[in-house]
């Protein structure tokens, strides 16, 4: 019995149970402004990107948060050619930078070492998922840790399989 249709059916149900009724335009409420961030600061045309997952990671804060993050950055093996990782503030745990420049290796990575994204309005506190194609916000999701076990298995399939041909 293959269970990776049954996987995906139980994992879309959880995250759209987690996301509510919305439509896809007030998921991504503060998209113009990510948009302006990633232009302003980066240089970044995003409607030139194509099919892309912008994981925007704070390295400030709760340390056990963000190790959950990062392992699970690690330990999944994401579409490095579709996510690109936004790292905003610092940290100074040796483990943690550790971790930091194993996922340098794997990922293209974004720099925010001023937190200039808290100069636009991004609607960012929490690790952010914006998933983007053809400079269309398709979804932006903030990331909570009680709710970050559940989405492994459903940003998996986001980035592999695409969220959009199951909905």
């Amino acid at each position: 019995m293959n269970l990776y249709p049954r996987l995906i059916k139980s994992s879309l149900f959880l995250l759209i149970s987690i996301m509510g009724c919305d439509n896809s335009k007030s998921n991504c409420r503060y998209y113009e402004g990510f948009k302006l961030y990633l232009s302003q600061v980066y240089d970044l045309d995003i409607s030139t990107q194509g099919d892309r997952i912008f994981y925007v990671l704070p390295l400030e804060g709760c340390d056990e948060c963000l190790q959950i993050n990062l392992n699970l950055l690690l330990e999944r093996n994401f579409n490095s050619s579709k996510v690109t990782i936004i790292l905003t503030g610092a940290n100074f745990n040796d483990i943690i930078r550790s971790k930091i420049e194993a996922i340098k290796r794997k990922y293209p990575i974004l720099e925010d070492g001023k937190n200039l994204i808290h100069q636009f309005e991004t609607g960012f506190g929490k690790p952010l998922l914006v998933h983007v194609k053809n400079g269309d916000c398709l979804l932006q999701l903030q990331l909570q840790i009680k709710k970050l076990k559940v989405l492994r298995n459903i940003y998996w399939i986001i980035v592999n399989v695409g969220l959009r041909s199951y909905i």
